[in-house]
């Protein structure tokens, strides 16, 4: 909610920059993840690499200005290939073997 809710005289391009791309990202939800929806959790990256992209594509079309397309190879990518080079590598598909056991997102929503 702190990230809807901003104000011309106390907050930066920064925080409206982000507050654009977290709608974007749940736009981007609104398809993949949605309506796009996988039949199990084995392939939930899908929805969210979807999101996470169209969050940067969406909010580009949106502000040209601010650039985010070339924002997301350094906000996104490279930050996946350092999460991988510190967590290690894992495979996108991940197995669900019991309820309530969820894939690693630490990684998840840039690979």
């Amino acid at each position: 909610e702190s990230h809807l809710l901003r104000s011309k005289t106390h907050d930066s391009a920064d925080d409206y920059q982000r507050t654009t791309v977290y709608i974007s990202h749940e736009f981007g939800h609104q398809w993949f993840g949605n309506l796009v929806t996988p039949a199990w959790w084995d392939y939930i990256w899908i929805g969210e690499s979807f999101a996470a992209y169209f969050q940067y594509h969406t909010a580009d079309v949106v502000q040209p200005t601010w650039k985010l397309k070339e924002q997301f190879v350094i906000d996104v990518v490279q930050e996946a290939f350092r999460k991988e080079e510190r967590h290690g590598a894992h495979p996108l598909n991940y197995k669900i073997q019991y309820s309530g056991q969820y894939p690693p997102f630490h990684i998840m929503y840039e690979k």
